[in-house]
């Protein structure tokens, strides 16, 4: 009886293992997402609402807990409070404060941090151009997540089970 309740422990935490492997991927995706959508809305703020980009930064991390959120929302903060001299400086302390508690990789912090070196420098047609080339590697990174969210999510989930199932066999 003992055993078999170790056998099915053992099955349980690879094929959990597995799945939780697996689950980064789509955090990564759900992560990027939300990125896209807050640069989306940073051009709404700066370009048509012509808000000065702390307080649109401040308006577009509001409601948002995630850390996401957070880099945007520190970045207002040390933009507002004269932390930092210029916007490239808040995005990246920002993003420094947050990178271990996201799945997001380099390239993806360096689109956003590539954005920044260029607010509040250029006229409206600059930062137009400039929001739509983050915005096109952003959703290139988004279908790239995907993609790797749909092949190495079941694979890593089937992986789990598998080696589960092995050990199991292994010790019966």
């Amino acid at each position: 009886m003992i055993k078999l309740v170790g056998l099915l422990m053992i099955l349980i935490s690879c094929s959990l293992g597995g799945i939780l492997y697996g689950s980064i991927f789509k955090r990564r995706e759900d992560e990027l997402r939300k990125v896209y959508r807050k640069v989306i809305d940073l051009e709404n703020k700066i370009l048509y609402s012509r808000e000065p980009l702390p307080y649109a930064l401040t308006e577009i991390s509001e409601g948002d807990s995630t850390e996401v959120g957070a880099i945007f929302f520190n970045c207002s903060q040390k933009l507002l409070n004269n932390e930092v001299d210029d916007v490239y400086s808040a995005f990246l302390e920002s993003i420094n404060m947050s990178r271990d508690k996201l799945t997001l990789k380099d390239e993806d912090f360096r689109i956003i941090l590539d954005m920044s070196k260029s607010l509040g420098k250029l006229d409206e047609d600059g930062h137009k151009k400039i929001f739509q080339s983050s915005l096109a590697l952003l959703k290139r990174n988004m279908e790239e997540a995907h993609e790797l969210t749909l092949k190495n999510g079941k694979l890593y989930r089937c992986l789990g089970i598998s080696v589960g199932l092995v050990i199991v066999i292994i010790f019966i």
